[in-house]
């Protein structure tokens, strides 16, 4: 457990940076509509909960740093 923290750690920038490039891609494909977007992060209704759960996630790796 202690060695996947220690890896949260040091990918932390790496993981934050991730999400809010896969947020900024389904805003993207939720506002334009563009093909691109759209193929690159699948169906719409599928993941319309997936903003919220990135702001979950990015809350929660800002916390573990925090601490």
């Amino acid at each position: 457990m202690k060695k996947a923290l220690n890896l949260m750690v040091g990918d932390s920038s790496f993981l934050v940076k991730a999400l809010l490039c896969y947020d900024a891609d389904i805003k993207k494909a939720q506002d334009s509509g563009h093909e691109y977007f759209l193929k690159l992060v699948g169906d719409l209704s599928q993941i319309k909960n997936h903003p919220i759960m990135i702001k979950n996630a990015l809350n929660k790796i800002e916390q573990f740093s925090d601490s």
